[in-house]
């Protein structure tokens, strides 16, 4: 759009000003006739071209058919995005899209780096789904969990509820290119946890990295390729540690050490005491949980577009029941007549509404609440103040590469990029000056090899 046009927007709201267009340029005019004619009628503003996503979101391939391929993949999309808006304005659908950062990413390439895999553990990235031989529960908490659900039974449930409103709930974070969405989930249900039995709000903020490094078992807790609904709750339940903040054993987001590492842990005043996952939930089941609890861990199915693209209103246009990504959910309600499940993602603040998504309730939409984990905790005093992560440190030479031959030498900001060598994609996220890079998270161990697969890109 004209810089000019869009200051003039900004100043002038179209619906609410009358100006004289004598006073005005006859280019500013003519943009103003051409903005006015979308305006009025409903028409979508022309496409974004794939440079202005590029700029936009700070996406690079540097592969030509990779980006022709992901090119094609946006324009789908806005083709897409455009009618569903429509219907949406038209009160033919019940939510809204919008482009986002993962707009041109192929199908593939999103469920490898976004979701949370798919039923089979072999080619899960994420969430992989509980085999049945290990769905199994002990008696004792069989009846447990019987006695939640009697106790709930008998308790006034409102029809609405949002663990937001009652200061329960952090804020949405990002797993960014690692299938770590079970662990995102399972600390999103710890820090509600302790929160509802004391710890301040402001600062809590644990560690995801502890959970995906020290819980590792190459199975059911298997690092970037995937987790168990679950199976992150009952290791900090059953093996006592004590945790650690974000600041101590920061997020290493595609490259996890897979072992603990022995980092420094916080004293939150609260500790998990119990970890129960029910194997045989329902959406009844989870409104319950949902009110006693403030967030409960689930998994949905999150590959249908409509979904990475939300915006506003309530998603109803599920694929498929097979889950293959876990997400928590903080509250529940209804919507222009369409009862929804408010869900806390973590693809970071920037995606759907702040971060979360309002879904379906009531239909099983996207295979929700067959699986629901939740923890409890008790209270061990008062908290220390949450840790303060330390200055950066200078970066080493070897954190530092060159991209100038592949993406020329002006890069100055944080981007994502697509490398492709010899056929294998590398995708990093990266902070550069004048195309030299590091990443974005700290930890692997050389930024070329990070970024391009070898030690000259």
């Amino acid at each position: 759009m004209d810089p000019a046009v869009s200051q003039f927007n900004f100043l002038f709201p179209i619906k609410a000003v009358k100006i004289s267009l004598e006073s005005i340029s006859s280019a500013m005019k003519l943009h103003l006739i051409v903005l006015s004619v979308f305006v009025t009628s409903g028409l979508a503003l022309p496409a974004e071209t794939m440079t202005e996503f590029e700029d936009e979101f700070h996406e690079l391939w540097s592969d030509p058919e990779a980006e022709a391929l992901a090119a094609k993949e946006l324009a789908d999309e806005e083709a897409s995005i455009e009618q569903d808006n429509l219907d949406y304005e038209n009160g033919k659908s019940s939510y809204s899209e919008k482009l986002n950062e993962l707009s041109a990413l192929p199908i593939d390439e999103f469920e490898a780096e976004k979701l949370g895999g798919l039923e089979a553990p072999e080619y899960a990235t994420g969430l992989i789904e509980t085999p049945e031989e290990e769905r199994t529960m002990s008696l004792e908490d069989q009846a447990y969990l019987d006695s939640i659900y009697e106790d709930l039974d008998r308790e006034y449930i409102p029809s609405s509820y949002d663990a937001r409103s009652q200061w329960l709930i952090t804020e949405p974070k990002n797993q960014m290119s690692c299938g770590s969405c079970a662990a995102f989930a399972a600390t999103a249900t710890h820090e509600t946890c302790m929160r509802r039995v004391g710890t301040p709000l402001k600062g809590l903020d644990l560690s995801e990295q502890q959970l995906v490094d020290c819980g590792y078992n190459g199975k059911g807790m298997n690092g970037c390729n995937g987790a168990y609904v679950g199976a992150y709750q009952d290791f900090l339940a059953n093996s006592g540690k004590a945790v650690s903040h974000e600041a101590q054993y920061p997020y290493l987001d595609r490259d996890p050490n897979l072992k603990c590492m022995g980092k420094p842990t916080w004293n939150t005043g609260a500790k998990i005491t119990k970890s129960i996952t029910d194997y045989r939930c329902n959406e009844d089941k989870l409104k319950k949980l949902v009110y006693k609890y403030g967030a409960v861990a689930t998994g949905i199915y999150a590959s249908d577009r409509g979904l990475s693209n939300i915006n506003k209103g309530v998603f109803d246009q599920c694929s498929t029941t097979k889950i293959n990504h876990a997400v928590t959910v903080v509250g529940y309600g209804t919507k222009s007549g369409k009862p929804y499940w408010l869900i806390k993602n973590s693809w970071g603040s920037n995606w759907g509404d702040g971060g979360y998504v309002k879904i379906v309730r009531g239909k099983t939409a996207c295979g929700i609440a067959q699986n629901c984990a939740l923890t409890e905790c008790s209270k061990t005093g008062y908290a220390s103040p949450a840790p303060q992560a330390p200055p950066p440190a200078p970066i080493p030479a070897n954190q530092i590469c060159d991209i100038s031959k592949m993406y020329g030498n002006t890069l100055t900001g944080s981007y994502t990029l697509t490398t492709t060598v010899n056929g294998k994609k590398y995708v990093a996220s990266v902070k550069c000056t004048k195309s030299k890079c590091s990443p974005k998270i700290a930890g692997p161990s050389n930024a070329c090899m990070y970024i391009c697969g070898k030690i000259e890109c």
